[in-house]
């Protein structure tokens, strides 16, 4: 993400005191590294992880040296997550003692196929894991097991989900080093009729996991920002 200084100067700072080095940005009472080039403060933002939260705030302090990205380059490896989910469907009857979501993101009818994309930075390495959650809605005493979900990753058969009666199921796969890329990947999630054609699931969400190189330039994924995108809070020195 890029702040300019015109950023600044709307958000109401007092660019003409400003001093670069003495400026802290941090979220949740974190040090952000960030880099100032050009008149603009670059960092790499991350979106809210809260299904009940829209943003992911900043703060941005005057009068206090913060974390420059170059002082925080490591050569060890960084661990990243990706995580996919939407709140499009919505069923009470998955709500139990020990689960709590109810809201979902596909349901999956029979005989129905649902691809996701996952596109991941130019960064990213292996090793790879892949996480879904799901909520197996329909049971039926007669057949065993209640859902079975064919799962392909970028057109290749990766596994096959199986469990019984109306409960969750999360599933976390190790990936071989050539399973996944940077760019765009192909999750499908295909519920053939000829194995139970009453087979309803629903697809909470996705994680990939993945390693990037500790020297690696994070800033290849920027997003450009308003002001408006983040709350910045200005605090006295």
């Amino acid at each position: 993400m890029q702040l300019t200084l015109a950023d600044l100067q709307d958000a109401g700072l007092p660019i003409q005191q400003l001093d670069p080095a003495q400026l802290s940005l941090s979220s949740r009472e974190t040090a952000v590294p960030y880099t100032i080039a050009n008149n603009t403060i670059t960092f790499e933002g991350q979106a809210a992880t809260d299904r009940y939260t829209a943003a992911h705030t900043y703060i941005l302090e005057v009068g206090k040296p913060g974390q420059l990205a170059e002082t925080a380059v490591s050569s060890a490896p960084v661990h990243s997550t990706i995580h996919l989910e939407e709140n499009t469907v919505y069923e009470s009857r998955a709500r139990t003692p020990s689960h709590s979501a109810t809201w979902f993101w596909h349901a999956i009818q029979p005989g129905s196929v649902i691809t996701i994309t996952a596109t991941l930075p130019d960064h990213a390495t292996g090793p790879w894991s892949l996480t879904m959650a799901l909520w197996g809605l329909s049971a039926n005493s007669d057949i065993t097991p209640d859902h079975d979900l064919d799962v392909r990753l970028n057109g290749q058969p990766l596994t096959t989900l199986q469990w019984d009666g109306a409960a969750a199921l999360t599933e976390t796969i190790d990936l071989p080093p050539n399973e996944l890329h940077p760019g765009s990947n192909q999750i499908t999630f295909d519920n053939p009729t000829a194995d139970n054609p009453v087979d309803v699931m629903l697809l909470d969400w996705v994680e990939i996991k993945y390693t990037s190189p500790g020297s690696a330039s994070h800033s290849t994924n920027q997003q450009t920002v308003k002001p408006t995108d983040l709350s910045l809070a200005r605090r006295p020195s």
